[in-house]
């Protein structure tokens, strides 16, 4: 994905209706496991941005559910440039730094 207009994604509330969306198709179940961004709370969201952004250990991006607007929105990390790429982490666990052996490994399980 490169830097340009804001795109929105909004949430499907938990409920009955998500739950049968969920168990209806096991198409719409790959199309959820490949665009879904996992996050600390609970919910679920089909993402139309997150397949579209590339990872790096060295993001210049980040997702982030944003509760007011009831929306996952991206936020730059670093200025970025018209036609760069955006990348973000898909790895979610900052809070270590992990070797490239480990994040690779971290990958082939995602």
């Amino acid at each position: 994905m490169l830097a340009g207009p804001v795109d929105t994604v909004h949430f499907m509330e938990a409920g009955e209706a998500r739950d049968e969306l969920q168990q209806s198709n096991h198409g719409l179940h790959s199309i959820i496991g490949y665009n879904t961004i996992v996050g600390a709370g609970t919910g679920g969201a089909i993402c139309v941005v997150g397949p579209f952004l590339n990872h790096s250990c060295n993001p210049n991006a980040y997702l982030y559910w944003n509760e007011l607007l009831e929306v996952m929105t991206l936020h730059a990390l670093t200025p970025i440039a018209c036609r760069e790429g955006i990348t973000i982490d898909y790895l979610d666990d900052q809070s270590t730094y992990p070797t490239a052996d480990q994040r690779n490994a971290t990958l082939k399980e995602n």
